[in-house]
């Protein structure tokens, strides 16, 4: 009853609905009798309602970025739209991605910054220089991700193709091998583009670089992306001593940005193992250890890559006709495994016969199926006899486990490690008290052995280490290695766009493609929060889930505790195979122990080889697509007027204004042609001009790390004097005696073997021979196909016909001659006849 006394009283307030009805229809009537004004009315409902709907719609992620981006630039014009720092960013991490061309899809479709400003973010920071070190780059990089202030340090190198470039955000000449200082470190900017005459000076003395070699910082976070502190070209012509010595420079330099290295890492190169050699056995007092061959106070930690090491006991196991005596009653061989490969059934063991093919010294993946558990088992049940070959896999996966399983404990790895480094003293005393055995053919290579006990050693120095710091957390010994150089080549190497197949780089691309590296590291963590990288997870590291739970790092006498029960294990299993009697005692490293500071140089090195353009002309020169002329200084600094004679005719090139402001730093230089003209070019067509030629290389990873070597010396130049060269090259201009004894002169085409029972023998594909054969070789003669010339007056060379052409005897080699002139089309010897018959006379 109350409720509808209240009703009744509101309804006295409120309109009926029937009061309505009469608006309606005269609204129904306008808009009958007015379409357009219906038309608007409708497109405003549905606007309205789509706003709505929008504004309803909680998005997040990429999509609410784009959106919020849409929005933000609705009904603005092209040049006036504007973007989030976000947004750019996301924008230029599609670009490095994808490519310019999937990137100008996504700009037409979908609203994202222009070309020209993604360009300008990812080259915003300042270029990364050949040979420098870029320590505060590295210490904003642990603080921006907050990671521990203490790096493991790996290095390594890997081909590159042989190719010289200008770079013209640095105006240097990159390509040629920097010099090494006193440090060990290689010179920064020590070929600056300043002249064309200077240009060409470092191709008549430089050596091209074949190799990039890098230097990876990586954080003890196991979940840490590594960072490159520094790239240089070498030829791998610096020694161990350099090694050395960098590494003292480089403790010292981060030092004093409070970074702490806790140790150094490298895969087996012989300068690096000498280096790393010479600090873990030097000559100190006897340690309460004797079975310790370095000084327990010596902080310095050194691991060889136990991947690589791995690979290596593959290849000497793997190796045809090698046999590795396990006592007098068994061998390790390879003929064991492809009998269990014949008799058994792929589906228990999942080897093939490509696993035991030594062609592919870099695979891995074989050679952790090869030393499964299950066919150490299969071999020791199906396989007679094969107790040995079973026995050397079991050492080749604990010695892997021991550093890459994430869920042993300490004392495990220390277990493990010692007992087969215990186990191959044994072995290599065993062949040395045989005679009919030698530790090079019937042990395993001298520079794996190096390398085992090397880490043996390391282990147990990293692990007090980290304790007396009290920082057991950092103990994470997968990371202790120089995979991060190996991760970083093949992210240099995948770094191709949309239809673009190219993966190998110069080291000025290379240069290029570090700084991307950075970018999408970079991009990864800053947009964590925006979108999901599933793929970047893994290869990055970003996942927060850590992979094995902290262990406390064992005290001493719990350290030599279980070195004497891997030495027990050892001695078991040696007694078993025959190796050692009962009563043996505790075996001692042979290695020797050298003086502080001593460097040797003659450590062994296996043949392992190593694992390992950009989208426009643009990105090759670093710019973000500005024209050159922007540039150009203005200071007038002195340029040489020693200008350099680049063609012997007119030369055929774009040439620009002579009246351009010039300076060292200037992109362009004043040449002068054949015809006496002075031209202005580009130091990029300069370059290119004096190249002459790149060393190619192949896209197959296996032909690729057999690339072709660089020749470093030039054809013969134009010093008007005669001289004797060692070893002869295609395009040498040469004086020889001919068959009546007077003087010939012959411009070389090609090389070939004068001896040899089929043309296959006799082939030399090679581009340049030696002029006396090496020594302890069997000589088979070498020959040189020519173009032949006669001199005649006033020295001018006239071409000689041939009845048949072949192969003239290098040993009729008189002398090298410099490049006849041109004058016209005839060709005019830079030397008299005189002196040609003076020297063939002292021959």
């Amino acid at each position: 009853m109350r409720n509808i006394n209240k009703l009744e009283k509101a309804a006295d307030s409120c309109h009926q609905i029937d009061e309505y009805f009469p608006v309606i229809s005269k609204m129904e009537q306008i808009l009958k009798d007015n379409l357009q004004l219906k038309e608007k009315l409708v497109l405003a409902m549905k606007t309205s309602a789509a706003g709505n709907k929008i504004n309803n719609y909680n998005a997040s992620g990429m999509l609410g970025l784009l959106l919020d981006c849409a929005k933000k630039n609705a009904g603005r014009k092209r040049n006036g739209k504007t973007y989030s720092a976000t947004m750019k960013e996301l924008g230029t991490l599609i670009f490095v991605l994808g490519g310019p061309l999937l990137y100008s899809i996504l700009l037409e479709n979908l609203g994202f910054p222009s070309l020209t400003t993604v360009r300008r973010k990812l080259f915003s920071k300042d270029p990364i220089k050949e040979g420098y070190f870029r320590g505060l780059e590295l210490k904003n990089f642990l603080e921006e991700r907050d990671l521990p202030f203490i790096i493991w340090l790996s290095e390594d190198g890997t081909r590159v193709n042989g190719r010289v470039q200008y770079d013209l955000r640095t105006n240097q000449i990159i390509g040629f091998v920097p010099p090494l200082d006193k440090d060990g470190l290689p010179t920064t900017d020590s070929f600056p583009a300043t002249s064309a005459a200077e240009i060409k000076s470092y191709y008549d003395k430089g050596v091209v670089s074949s190799n990039a070699y890098l230097i990876v910082a990586q954080p003890l976070s196991p979940n840490a992306p590594s960072f490159c502190l520094c790239l240089y070209g070498t030829d791998n012509s610096f020694t161990a001593a350099d090694v050395s010595q960098r590494w003292s420079w480089t403790k010292h330099f981060l030092e004093q940005l409070d970074i702490k290295i806790a140790g150094f890492s490298g895969d087996g190169d012989s300068k690096v193992l000498s280096a790393m050699y010479s600090r873990t056995f030097t000559q100190s007092p006897a340690t309460k250890w004797p079975w310790f061959n370095s000084h327990l106070e010596n902080k310095e930690v050194m691991i060889q890559d136990i991947i690589h090491l791995l690979i290596k006991l593959r290849g000497k196991l793997t190796k045809p006709s090698v046999i590795i005596p396990m006592g007098k009653q068994f061998v390790a061989s390879r003929g064991h495994i492809a009998e269990l490969i014949q008799k058994t059934s792929k589906d228990q063991h999942l080897l093939t016969m490509g696993s035991i093919d030594v062609k592919d010294k870099m695979n891995f993946r074989s050679a952790q199926k090869l030393c499964d558990e299950r066919v150490s088992s299969l071999l020791r049940s199906n396989v007679a006899g094969s107790e040995g070959t079973a026995t050397y896999l079991d050492m080749m996966r604990e010695l892997t486990n021991a550093f890459l399983d994430p869920q042993m404990q300490p004392l495990e790895r220390i277990m493990l490690f010692w007992k087969w480094t215990f186990f191959l003293r044994f072995l290599r005393k065993f062949i040395e008290n045989h005679d009919g055995y030698s530790l090079l053919h019937n042990f395993i290579t001298a520079n794996a052995y190096t390398c085992i006990e090397i880490n043996a050693h390391g282990l147990i120095q990293i692990i007090r280490n980290l304790r007396d710091l009290e920082q057991h957390e950092l103990f994470l010994p997968w990371l202790f290695s120089s995979q991060p150089c190996e991760e970083s080549f093949r992210r240099f190497r995948s770094q191709t766009s949309t239809y673009s197949t190219v993966v190998n780089f110069s080291i000025l691309e290379l240069t290029h493609r570090v700084r991307r590296t950075d970018f999408l590291a970079e991009s990864f963590n800053n947009l964590k929060d925006v979108m999901k990288f599933p793929q970047s997870q893994k290869l990055y590291k970003l996942s927060s889930e850590p992979k094995t739970i902290t262990a406390f790092l064992p005290e001493d006498f719990e350290i030599e505790q279980t070195v004497n029960l891997a030495f027990k294990a050892a001695k078991t299993l040696c007694v078993t195979l025959g190796l050692v009697k009962k009563t043996a005692d505790i075996p001692l490293s042979s290695l020797k122990r050298v003086r502080v500071n001593e460097v040797l140089h003659d450590m062994p090195n296996d043949e392992v080889y190593d694992e390992e353009l950009l989208d426009d002309e643009n990105e090759k020169n670093g710019e973000d697509g500005n024209d050159e002329l922007s540039c150009l200084h203005d200071e007038e600094n002195d340029v040489s007027e020693d200008l350099l004679i680049v063609s012997t005719g007119q030369l055929k090139l774009k040439t620009f204004q002579n009246d351009l402001p010039l300076s060292p730093s200037s992109p362009f230089v004043l040449v002068q042609d054949g015809s006496g003209e002075v031209r202005l070019i580009k130091k990029t067509t300069l370059v290119w001009l004096l190249n002459s030629g790149d060393t190619s290389m192949s896209s197959d990873r296996i032909h690729r790390v057999r690339g072709n070597t660089v020749s470093h010396r030039l054809v013969t130049q134009p010093t008007g004097a005669l001289h004797k060269e060692k070893k002869l090259m295609v395009g040498d201009w040469c004086a020889f005696t001919s068959e009546d004894n007077t003087v010939a002169v012959g411009r070389i085409l090609a090389f070939s073997y004068l001896f040899g029972s089929t043309w296959k023998n006799q082939e030399y594909s090679a581009l340049s021979a030696p002029v006396e054969p090496p020594k302890n070789v069997q000589a088979r003669g070498i020959g040189c196909l020519c173009t032949w010339f006669k001199i005649v007056k006033n020295g001018k060379l006239q071409p000689t016909s041939m009845d048949v052409h072949g192969y003239y005897n290098i040993d009729k080699y008189i002398c090298s001659l410099p490049r006849p002139d041109i004058v016209g089309k005839d060709l005019f010897l830079r030397c008299s006849l005189k002196d040609i018959e003076k020297l063939k006379a002292k021959n």
